[in-house]
């Protein structure tokens, strides 16, 4: 069970260390990064948030 526990805990962390590494690239200038935004949770709905908001500059 706790592996299981630290598997989901990690793709999750995984998947908001990689918006936070595109939202820098984003910050730095870089409007055509864009990132995964698979799913139906709440990382899913920052990641579509992120693109429309790269996509508009």
């Amino acid at each position: 069970m706790a592996g299981v526990l630290w598997l989901i805990a990690r793709t999750m962390t995984w998947r908001i260390d990689q918006l936070s590494q595109q939202m820098t690239q984003l910050g730095d200038g870089d409007f055509t990064v864009r990132v995964n935004a698979r799913g139906n949770d709440e990382i899913a709905a920052l990641a579509r948030g992120f693109n429309q908001a790269a996509q508009k500059n």
